[in-house]
């Protein structure tokens, strides 16, 4: 069975690398039939024989007794995945994965890896499934040892969601995968982990989006009828997540320089991009310039904007572990999701917070003003099915016009922003 993984393993590799060679390909097949005798050779002996090279007497050999335990085949892992990763998003990389995969480790101890086997991984599994979210933050389990944790009986709603674990099941997959590949492991032990978690597709429209009576709630509340927001961030970040649909920390992290206004076309832009310290993008694709609604600067922003004398816009947020974003968050859900305030979006079977902005943006534009998709996404900063880029390099000036029509559109009938009173 070793054998035979090990010679898909090559033969994928061969594809990859002479796919579109039929010729090579060929060659590159026969040379895996006639030189592997015991354990198939690999590519780089391969690509030897295939331009006329005498292939090496003995074959390559899967390192079987690996003196690499899990914890030091993780270091390795993570010095490898550095290198593709960009710059600014490294840390936050690195303590994804390494976490998702240290819970493996602590799951079926730090062995070594030529010792691991099926039954570990099924274990592993089983025992994922049994841990509450949030186990080293909850004050009922972070003074616990991992034992003593799956030793509870833990309340189904404390349970990972199905999203956490297709994370965690997806990324330990790719490290078991990895060490198959270098010769770490006797088997490719990935396959126990792969489709476990089939999340619902669901349509754009179905997510939780905020309703009509959650955004009244919300922007005719106390705070924003009687000026008590404190920070500047309080008061605009919401309002700008309304109608731009923009993800909380792209907000969050906004420079002065990233608001102006377009010289050509005279409309005022969000530049959303990743130019400065500690900004960060989920993908450098996600860069974009969003026209700014007028109800946003009949709401005082772009006035906001010219007065701020300091470099980021919102300097009452202060950079954590998540970005700038993770304050406020906590923030946003102490004051609207917080059953004595607004409550917004906490019904029942609901599950809405600062994100069912882009969804309710999103929304609105395909079912109320039947926006194309492709449109849609050069805005909120999603691929177009079209694999086109959204990076404001490729933003002409008939797009940005385009856009601000779409935005122009945007109305929130339930919400009386006359009423707002303006941030001072």
């Amino acid at each position: 069975m070793i054998l035979a993984r090990r010679w898909a393993v090559v033969l994928e590799d061969i594809s990859q690398a002479y796919g579109n060679q039929p010729e090579d390909y060929s060659n590159a097949v026969r040379a895996l039939v006639q030189h592997s005798k015991q354990v198939p050779i690999g590519l780089a002996q391969i690509k030897e024989i295939v331009v006329g090279k005498p292939v090496a007497q003995t074959p390559i050999q899967l390192n079987t007794k690996s003196s690499f335990c899990l914890s030091s085949a993780l270091k390795k892992y993570l010095a490898e995945k550095r290198k593709t990763w960009n710059p600014k998003a490294i840390d936050a990389n690195e303590r994804n994965l390494g976490l998702k995969i240290e819970t493996f480790i602590q799951i079926v101890g730090d062995r070594d890896c030529a010792t691991l086997n099926t039954s570990h991984v099924l274990d592993y599994k089983g025992k994922l499934l049994q841990l509450p979210a949030n186990r080293t933050k909850r004050k009922e389990y972070r003074s616990l040892s991992l034992a003593e944790v799956l030793d509870m009986e833990i309340p189904e709603s404390h349970l990972l969601s199905a999203e956490t674990l297709s994370g965690h099941l997806n990324k330990v997959s790719a490290f078991l995968d990895w060490g198959y590949r270098n010769g770490l492991m006797k088997a490719d032990l990935k396959l126990p982990l792969q489709r476990v978690i089939k999340k619902p597709k669901r349509a754009i429209s179905q997510r939780d989006a905020f309703s009509p009576d959650d955004l009244k709630k919300l922007f005719n509340s106390d705070q924003y009828l009687n000026g008590n927001h404190k920070q500047p961030s309080h008061f605009f970040v919401p309002l700008l997540a309304l109608f731009t649909g923009a993800r909380q920390n792209e907000l969050c992290q906004l420079y002065k320089t990233d608001v102006y206004r377009e010289q050509e076309t005279g409309i005022w832009v969000l530049d959303i991009n990743e130019n400065g310290d500690e900004k960060h993008l989920k993908k450098p694709s996600h860069a974009r310039m969003v026209p700014i609604h007028p109800q946003l600067i009949e709401l005082g922003f772009i006035n906001f904007v010219e007065s701020t004398t300091t470099e980021r816009l919102f300097t009452d947020l202060k950079f954590k572990r998540d970005g700038y974003g993770q304050s406020f968050s906590r923030w946003f859900n102490e004051t609207y999701r917080n059953s004595n305030n607004c409550n917004v979006g906490q019904g029942i079977g609901e599950s809405k917070n600062f994100h069912s902005f882009r969804h309710t943006f999103i929304t609105k534009m395909m079912n109320e003003y039947d926006i194309p998709q492709h449109k849609i996404a050069h805005i909120v900063g999603h691929r177009p099915n079209d694999g086109s880029e959204t990076t404001q390099r490729y933003t002409k000036l008939t797009e940005i016009k385009a856009r601000y029509k779409i935005i122009e559109l945007i109305e929130y009938s339930s919400v009386d922003f006359d009423a707002i009173r303006r941030f001072l």
